[in-house]
This record gives structure tokens, C-alpha cells and sequence, in this order.
């Protein structure tokens, strides 16, 4: 299939999900799960996102693990680029509401973040395969970023909670090591 016809596929396949999630996930039970797995793991930093309606909310996920992990959050720069910049959850206030009102650090005061071997990002996603496989919003920030930094260990944080058999993707659409979801935190092969 040429990649026009997966990108309406993916299109298509993101209104039928969005049309059956009339709510966000259980964000206390995906947290409680990233959490028992993050006691486990020697990490440092975690590269995650503050939620927009209907997507697992992670601040008390970040609140718990405050004072052990360093955090950042992403920003998008320009119609291409995405970055991540420090952030603490004590400093919620000084968030600005970027493109696509997502609040994030000010990237003109706050300092640019770029990821190490062993560093973790949590993933915003509509949906998620078995395979790891991922359908984002459809502007690829993610998967570009991501193409960027091979060295992170990749969850998906779906709003879709079952795990899908198949999502159709074309060569720029970058796999995810393990998803999240009030069941379980699953790592993929």
C-alpha cells in the first residue's frame, strides 16, 4: 500500500478510536503500574508530557518520583521540530501554552534537554498495537523526535486502552518498546 493510502488508513482508524473513548483512562491505575516498574529501574530521567483532555493524566506520576528522577517535558518549536526542556513539578506555573495548547517549559528560560542511553520517554498515543506499533495525532513530531534519539526505551500511554492486533505504518513510524494501560505495563520484543 502506498503511503497515502496508510496515512487515510491511519486517519480513518483515528476517528473510529476517538469516537469510541468518551473518556480518558483511569490515569491513577496507569500511574500506579509505571510506577511499580520505575521502583525497579536505575533511571535518571524520564522524558514525558502533560495531558490534554482524554489522555492519562502523568503529574502524579511525576509528583511521587520528584525528588529521585530529572524531567522533561516536550515543546514543539515549529511546524517540524519538537524538543524537550527541563522541567519540575514545583514549577507548574511557569508553564506556557504552546502550539496545539500544550502547556509546556518556556524554551527561552528553561534548559533544553537532549536524551542519554538509559533515559525513558513516555509516549502520547491514540492507540497502540501488540507489536508496539503506534498511532499518534498525525503530525509526526514524536516519530521524528524519536527517530532522533534510538538510545530511549520507549512506553506508549495510549487513550485507547485494549491493545490493537495491527496498526498500519509506513517507514518513518518509529515502534515502541512497551505500553501502559490500567491493566498492566507490557514491554514488546
Amino acid at each position: 500500500m502506498s503511503s497515502n493510502g496508510i496515512d487515510r488508513e491511519k486517519k480513518a482508524l483515528r476517528a473510529e478510536i476517538r469516537g469510541t473513548v468518551a473518556a480518558p483512562p483511569n490515569s491513577a491505575a496507569v500511574c500506579e503500574h509505571l510506577a511499580a516498574w520505575l521502583e525497579n529501574l536505575k533511571l535518571r530521567r524520564l522524558f514525558a508530557y502533560l495531558s490534554l483532555p482524554n489522555e492519562v493524566d502523568l503529574l502524579p506520576l511525576l509528583w511521587r518520583f520528584a525528588e529521585r528522577l530529572e524531567y522533561a517535558l516536550p515543546v514543539v518549536l515549529d511546524s517540524h521540530r519538537m524538543e524537550f526542556f527541563r522541567f519540575h513539578p514545583e514549577e507548574q506555573g511557569d508553564l506556557v501554552v504552546g502550539r496545539f495548547k500544550v502547556a509546556g517549559p518556556d524554551p527561552s528560560s528553561s534548559r533544553k534537554m537532549r536524551p542519554e542511553n538509559g533515559d525513558l520517554i513516555l509516549v502520547p498515543s491514540i492507540a497502540v498495537s501488540k507489536k508496539g506499533e503506534r498511532l499518534g495525532y498525525g503530525g509526526g513530531y514524536y516519530d521524528r523526535y524519536l527517530a532522533s534519539c534510538p538510545e530511549l526505551l520507549k512506553i506508549g500511554v495510549p487513550q485507547h486502552q485494549k491493545l490493537l492486533p495491527h496498526i498500519p505504518t509506513t517507514s518513518t513510524d518509529i515502534s515502541l518498546n512497551g505500553v501502559v494501560t490500567v491493566d498492566a505495563l507490557t514491554l514488546i520484543d
